[in-house]
């Protein structure tokens, strides 16, 4: 497990009423794009240093992710990442299946030809042959979204987030087995074509499947990776 933070230099100097912002955007990103590990002990003055900010938006960014559930603050003083435990993983999905599908329901209303164009463009991405594991787990967060969007519903589409916030560092894990993407993209494309059937029934069932799946593909290589 690495022993400090990678880079985060913040590039150009950013305004202050953004920086806390920006501080938890580039923080989130790193955690949810698995740069920053599990179970790794998070230091304010490294990623202060790292960042090139003062401590104190750094802190307040913690905060917000500790009240997503993505870091901790323990009662020795650590801050860490969380790390996700098999029950954590079918609890999240207990809850993420069920609000994933009234999503659906309550977006499918709404679908119209722009918004399925803009679905589409993002599943043609996603199974391009030279896609990385890291690009497609973007894309697949953005193809899901795209569809909590239709909704309308702000607060839903924030719940949704933060639950997949704390599942998208595992889906690396799911991603090394050699047949999950190709079968998630699968998933997406028997999606999409219910979307355009506007088959509420179908879509519904496939997308409760590819979730389901998602879940099992990342017990698996949890279990293995004990």
């Amino acid at each position: 497990m690495p022993n400090s933070v990678p880079s985060l230099i913040l590039g150009p100097p950013v305004e202050k009423p953004q920086l806390q912002r920006v501080v938890y955007e580039r923080l989130r990103h790193v955690i949810v794009t698995g740069r920053i590990e599990p179970g790794q002990q998070l230091k304010i003055g490294e990623l202060a240093a790292s960042l090139n900010v003062s401590a104190n938006p750094v802190r307040e960014a913690l905060r917000q992710l500790e009240a997503e559930g993505m870091v901790s603050f323990r009662p020795d003083r650590r801050i860490v990442v969380n790390k996700l435990t098999r029950e954590d993983l079918y609890d999240i999905y207990s809850l993420v299946i069920p609000l994933e599908e009234m999503s659906l329901q309550r977006g499918l209303k709404s679908l119209n030809a722009e918004s399925f164009q803009g679905i589409a463009e993002i599943y043609q991405l996603m199974i391009a042959p030279d896609i990385t594991d890291s690009e497609w787990i973007e894309l697949n967060r953005t193809f899901h979204h795209r569809i909590h969007e239709l909704t309308g519903s702000p607060r839903l589409v924030k719940i949704l987030g933060g639950l997949h916030n704390n599942i998208t560092p595992y889906l690396y894990l799911a991603l090394a087995e050699d047949t999950r993407m190709k079968q998630a993209n699968a998933e997406h494309g028997l999606l999409l074509e219910a979307l355009r059937k506007r088959d509420l029934a179908e879509a519904t069932r496939i997308l409760s499947l590819h979730l389901e799946n998602g879940c099992q593909a990342i017990d698996r290589l949890m279990q293995q990776n004990k």
